[in-house]
């Protein structure tokens, strides 16, 4: 989670369908995304000293190009792990914002449903990309942490806005 870059280039760039509350048994989570999610394939994402996968991640993605995107991200750890909260955002505020190639504006921690966050701004040089994101961190007591992110350009309707709010306080995990 910490080394691999975000996948929110990625979707800025794929269309997708309106969908309905999606759920993982798998990976144990509800939430309300504001289209149908595509899933990755696991991947290995942190690597030890030795250079050895610890983790695996997926992604569950959802956007519309040069609008808005959602993401939880779900890194599953070989063994638990205890991660810096703000770290972790950092990083992925800044991948983001990266893979955009666009500079990061304002940049505000705080919490949501008591999970720590952070809120940023963000543009690119031709100014056709610029909106705003929140990243959150979930850490459980299972091998297992979750990064839920949504961003939006300046050309999300305020319908649009409102559909990754709901995304935001759907987020749920489900019992193991």
């Amino acid at each position: 989670m910490l080394k691999r870059t975000a996948a929110a280039v990625i979707l800025l760039v794929f269309p997708a369908a309106f969908g309905a509350p999606f759920t993982s048994e798998e990976y144990a989570f509800t939430a309300d995304f504001p289209s149908v999610p595509t899933v990755g394939a696991p991947q290995g994402a942190e690597k030890d000293a030795a250079g050895n996968f610890i983790s695996n991640s997926v992604d569950f993605m959802s956007a519309e190009q040069g609008v808005y995107a959602t993401v939880v991200s779900v890194e599953t750890y070989v063994e638990p792990v205890t991660l810096d909260s703000t770290q972790v955002l950092t990083i992925q505020r800044d991948n983001f914002v990266k893979g955009l190639n666009a500079s990061l504006g304002t940049s505000s921690p705080g919490t949501l449903d008591g999970h720590p966050s952070l809120t940023f701004s963000y543009d690119t040089p031709d100014h056709s990309l610029a909106g705003n994101g929140i990243v959150v961190f979930i850490g459980t007591a299972m091998p297992r942490d979750y990064i839920v992110v949504t961003m939006h350009t300046q050309n999300a309707s305020a319908a649009q806005v409102a559909s990754l709010e709901t995304f935001l306080n759907s987020f749920h995990l489900k019992a193991p």
